[in-house]
């Protein structure tokens, strides 16, 4: 179950914790949505870490195309030319990058006691589902990662938390991210 609800927190941008209420003798699953507090919005107070601000130290970048991925190939069930195979994703010629998603658990038909088949765009729909979360756990990994300094400006918890969007920055490198904050020890 963790490793299902890693995936479905990573696509939709939120995070996730569990915990024992002592009081309740109950698990409570908690979701964690941040505030955008990059200076590309204007609802939040925006924070900025940067050398440059003295508010962050031991900054790495990272820009990778390892595992990327933009196009995916989903098959459904069915055997050779019979098989149900869609494409996800637009890219062309020298900036595509495919991989194949091995779907045949999508039903094509229905769980009742008497199957029936299911509507085509259902299947599709399912189909295109699986290669959107292939996609987005393929992405490129771009980010910046870097140790907030306590004396800084922005105090945790007052105006940054856990799963709040930065902006991060390093003039030197001349790079600029609003990256989302992941961990805090």
């Amino acid at each position: 179950m963790a490793e299902e609800t890693a995936d479905i927190s990573l696509l939709a941008g939120i995070g996730w914790d569990v915990h024992i209420d002592y009081k309740t003798r109950k698990w409570v699953f908690d979701i964690y949505e941040g505030n955008d507090i990059s200076v590309n919005q204007d609802v939040h107070d925006p924070v900025v870490f940067s050398p440059q601000f003295g508010n962050i130290k031991d900054m790495q970048f990272v820009d990778s195309d390892l595992n990327y991925r933009n196009v995916a190939i989903v098959a459904g069930q069915g055997e050779g030319v019979d098989r149900r195979v869609i494409e996800v994703g637009q890219s062309s010629g020298l900036d595509r990058y495919e991989v194949f998603v091995d779907a045949r658990d999508v039903s094509e038909e229905t769980d009742d006691e008497t199957p029936v088949p299911r509507p085509v765009a259902d299947i599709e729909r399912d189909l295109t589902n699986r290669g959107n979360q292939t996609l987005a756990e393929m992405s490129q990994e771009v980010y910046l990662e870097g140790q907030i300094l306590t004396g800084g400006p922005f105090k945790y918890e007052q105006d940054w938390n856990l799963g709040d969007i930065p902006t991060l920055q390093n003039q030197d490198w001349g790079t600029t991210l609003d990256s989302r904050i992941t961990e805090v020890t």
